[in-house]
């Protein structure tokens, strides 16, 4: 499947990192060194707006970025392509607690000042799919 079929935002998520793409286009690109680092190889998913799970089955290197903005970026920025698997319907609450688990688990909740009882307190508050969504924008550390 392409990643085109998914319902933007998206979260990706992995062991690196929770991170929102709000337009397919942002997932065209990747640097070098996250593509010869294997990154992507990790076991990573991305969780669309309608709570389906998609797991990423590959990563296609089609060519250099050709936007003169990325030329003279530390690493040199691949326009990639991503193929996701079939979609997994999720529950609200399992996305919930997948997010939060992940991000408690790994500390991440420090990169916003706050305690694990202050995250776990502000993260119990949201209610809804689109809340989590707009609630999160990057955890962890940063990847291509």
């Amino acid at each position: 499947m392409k990643i085109s079929e998914m319902r933007f935002p998206v979260l990706r998520i992995n062991e690196s990192n929770v991170r929102r793409f709000d337009h397919p286009r942002e997932l065209s690109t990747l640097t070098k060194q996250f593509l010869d680092q294997g990154g992507f190889k990790e076991v990573t998913h991305f969780i669309d707006s309608h709570a389906r799970s998609f797991a990423v089955e590959s990563v296609k290197k089609l060519r250099r970025s050709r936007n003169p903005l990325y030329w003279f970026a530390p690493s040199p920025i691949q326009v990639v392509e991503i193929e996701i698997g079939c979609p997994t319907q999720l529950e609200f609450d399992e996305v919930k607690r997948l997010v939060a688990d992940l991000i408690i688990r790994k500390g991440w909740y420090r990169q916003g000042g706050e305690s694990r009882d202050e995250f776990h307190k502000g993260f119990a508050a949201i209610t809804n799919l689109d809340d989590l969504m707009k609630n999160i924008s990057a955890y962890g550390s940063w990847q291509g």
